[in-house]
């Protein structure tokens, strides 16, 4: 890991990394919100719905190129661009990093846009102590991680490896928020020895949270309580540590509100699922001030667009989404040959169970669920073939919306960072794992100024 210099928060004793070079929070929002918006004709598209994207009139290279890629290809471009920019720490102004030149080849071309995503989505990467370094322990012992996948138990560690420096700031007591089993606080209790309270709405979850701290020997409470609700909010106060590892969206951001209100020690926060947060009139409501004078109108599926990554998806899970988005594409198309209409008509959600069926049955359960029109008769095999086709097509073009997932997660992150500071807190923010371990590696540490 990088030497970052350190800034020092004298009143709370807590040391904490920031880069010489990195602009304030809200310059730095608003910089990256006028790129975004800048490239709005390259990330809006989607291919699913169009034959033809606008911007390939403007890039012609770049647009054949991607269409002629093999799905091998796609799937090697598109891990590329998961959660880039997580170990950079050079922070460069955005006026250089404009589009490619229109001459250029299709490869050179997405080169281009993707080191300028990575250099405007630069993050530094959060300082750490492991837990058993901080506890003078050996490795935490096998009970801390029953019943935890061994890349949740990656996530775990490095989420409370970045926030064991807080624990020195007077904490009394470290909150888990939206807990589920407690996996995340039994490890910080484990290693702060602090006692821990798993905070959850789900009573099954808890009860195996508490058999689970007895057993590891941890000192922790349980209670049940929704993460929206006053109830819940009272927890915190000063003295309180408060750890939030990938609650939902509105979750994510009642942790940060509530816990600045009540004037917590410290917040650590991951967020995922943006397009779950408050949303206004169909579009993505900024926490900050700052974020919301940015004018970046994103409604819930462009901010969607940045969780799409693929980065840690098993191959069965791979290969299950083709399967889901060959299939919704051939019965598209079989729609538009019955309608004549050259327009994207969605089925809307559907059970996972239809995707195992073979392709003809599956039209004809999603006819019967839409009442969407499809050919009176039509060949199901080749039906299926022109949407693997269609399906392979969108995913090659749908790499250049993959270009900017991270620099709208980084710009949705920094409206969180706003609103800490608009609070009155002192904030730092960056990445505390690697992509490969999770691609939500994205993080905000919150003090008291």
């Amino acid at each position: 890991m990088p030497a970052f210099p350190l800034l020092y928060y004298h009143n709370q004793g807590i040391n904490v990394p920031m880069p010489d070079s990195i602009p304030p929070a809200a310059e730095r929002i608003q910089q990256l919100a006028a790129w975004i918006d800048d490239h709005r004709h390259l990330w809006e598209p989607r291919a699913f719905i169009a034959e033809r994207l606008p911007w390939e009139k403007e890039w012609p290279l770049l647009a054949e190129w991607l269409r002629g890629l093999s799905d091998d290809e796609i799937d090697r471009l598109d891990a590329g661009l998961g959660g880039m920019g997580g170990s950079e720490t050079r922070f460069p102004t955005t006026r250089d990093a404009g589009p490619p030149p229109r001459a250029a080849s299709g490869p050179d071309a997405f080169a281009m846009l993707a080191a300028a995503s990575r250099s405007v989505s630069a993050l530094p990467r959060l300082r750490a102590v492991t837990p058993s370094a901080l506890a003078g322990q050996a490795p935490p012992p096998r009970l801390l991680r029953h019943q935890v996948p061994a890349r949740k138990w990656s996530q775990i560690q490095a989420f409370v490896s970045v926030s064991a420096p807080l624990w020195r700031s007077g904490t009394t007591r470290i909150v888990e928020w939206c807990s589920g089993k407690g996996h995340l606080g039994r490890l910080a209790g484990w290693a702060s020895d602090l006692p821990v309270l798993h905070l959850d709405r789900q009573k099954a979850l808890l009860a195996a949270a508490e058999r689970l701290d007895r057993a590891a020997g941890v000192t922790g409470t349980i209670r049940e309580a929704d993460a929206l609700t006053a109830g819940a909010w009272e927890e915190f106060g000063p003295g309180i540590g408060a750890l939030g590892l990938h609650a939902c969206g509105a979750l994510n951001d009642a942790l940060l509100e509530e816990g600045a209100r009540r004037g917590a020690a410290w917040l650590i926060a991951a967020t995922c699922c943006y397009h779950k947060s408050q949303l206004q009139d169909g579009f993505y409501l900024p926490r900050s001030n700052t974020g919301r004078r940015c004018d970046l109108r994103l409604d819930k599926h462009q901010v969607r667009l940045a969780i799409y990554d693929e980065v840690v998806a098993r191959p069965r899970m791979r290969r299950a989404r083709r399967r889901e988005m060959a299939y919704r594409a051939g019965f598209d198309l079989l729609h538009r040959q019955a309608t004549g209409t050259d327009s994207y008509a969605s089925a809307g959600p559907l059970p996972p169970q239809l995707f195992r069926l073979p392709f003809g049955e599956f039209c004809a359960a999603v006819q019967e669920r839409t009442q969407l029109e499809l050919p009176a008769a039509f060949d199901a095999s080749q039906a299926l073939v022109a949407g693997e086709e269609w399906a392979r097509r969108t995913r090659a073009l749908g790499l250049i919306r993959g270009v900017f997932r991270r620099p709208l997660e980084v710009w949705l992150l920094l409206d969180r960072v706003c609103r800490q500071e608009e609070a009155g807190r002192k904030v730092v923010f960056g990445t505390f794992c690697h992509p490969c371990v999770t691609p939500r590696n994205l993080a905000l540490i919150s003090t008291p100024t």
